[in-house]
């Protein structure tokens, strides 16, 4: 799991690794595609030798989870942090796809279930 000093620069990333993936794959039979999921968020982690783990890190796994192949799923404050800093629509997930944990994501949310919130680039 890559970890960035930037929530904008990770955002950056994982879009060109889904435009670079979409590419790839717009010549390649549908059995040999690839495609990730990717899930962002902005919390604190724990690093130890060459593993990172910590809340920050089981959020980014459920986002990820809640991604379409292909997609990204951040949280409320990835999207808040690059509101303005870069050209991605954040349209709102179904509200089934929920994600059960005491955390802010956007879109509507309770107290231990809340919507997820996708950044808006989903290659065609």
């Amino acid at each position: 799991m890559p970890e960035f000093a930037s929530v904008v620069d990770a955002v950056r990333c994982a879009v060109e690794m889904q435009r670079g993936m979409a590419e790839r794959n717009a010549t390649t039979p549908p059995e040999k595609r690839i495609e990730f999921r990717a899930g962002i968020n902005l919390g604190d982690v724990i690093a130890e030798r060459d593993d990172i783990f910590g809340d920050g890190v089981n959020v980014a796994a459920r986002l990820e989870a809640l991604a379409e192949p292909g997609g990204i799923c951040v949280s409320r404050v990835v999207r808040d942090q690059i509101r303005d800093k870069l050209p991605y629509a954040a349209p709102t997930l179904p509200l089934s796809r929920r994600v059960r944990a005491p955390i802010g994501l956007s879109g509507r949310s309770r107290r231990t279930s809340t919507t997820a919130s996708a950044v808006g680039y989903r290659p065609a």
